[in-house]
């Protein structure tokens, strides 16, 4: 299965599981190793495997990312059913991958035209907007996180953080520095059109 599967790899994985394919299978000895709800990308595919039993939580070999961390930054437009329907097959919202990565932190920091509504459904579920784990990126907040990353939808996401009450005063890295705290407040002021 293609880590980018949409809803054509439908048939070719209803063939798989009638020929009775293991839906939590990982390949013995990868580096990379990902089960199939792992490399899932659309939301009918997400669901065609956990109807199959695919676990929400079997972690990667070598990330332990879990499904919802793949989910979180994926860049379909069903991501965040996707993550709804992982939430309800017990996948915690707030799990740290091998890196300290959470969920939240996937769909802040992605880019993906649609990381604001991968958040926002990260938000509704209790996921903590102040998350300040050490993890590859360091200790930034996600807030500054989500500021530095690059795509058309973060000033919505740092916007959804502020509004979940994200310390804006948070520390911030050497790496960004002080103005990291000015362009957290400038992306998440009100732009001209939003104040009527």
């Amino acid at each position: 299965m293609q880590q980018h599967g949409n809803a054509t790899a439908l048939p070719t994985v209803d063939a798989l599981l009638a020929a009775g394919a293991d839906v939590n299978a990982c390949a013995a000895n990868s580096t990379s190793c990902r089960t199939p709800l792992q490399c899932a990308r659309s939301h009918e595919l997400v669901l065609r495997l956990l109807a199959a039993k695919a676990s929400a939580n079997n972690a990667g070999a070598t990330t332990f990312q879990k499904p919802i961390h793949c989910a979180a930054g994926s860049s379909d437009a069903s991501a965040a059913l996707s993550i709804a329907a992982l939430l309800a097959a017990n996948a915690s919202v707030d799990e740290a991958d091998s890196t300290g990565a959470t969920p939240i932190m996937y769909a802040a920091t992605s880019g993906s035209n649609y990381s604001a509504s991968v958040v926002a459904a990260l938000l509704a579920a209790k996921a903590s907007a102040n998350d300040m784990r050490p993890h590859y990126l360091g200790m930034d907040s996600l807030l500054v996180r989500a500021v530095r990353a690059r795509g058309m939808q973060q000033a919505a996401v740092a916007r959804l953080l502020v509004e979940a009450k994200a310390n804006v005063n948070a520390p911030v890295s050497a790496a960004v520095g002080y103005w990291g705290r000015w362009v957290c407040l400038l992306y998440t002021s009100p732009s001209p059109r939003d104040r009527g």
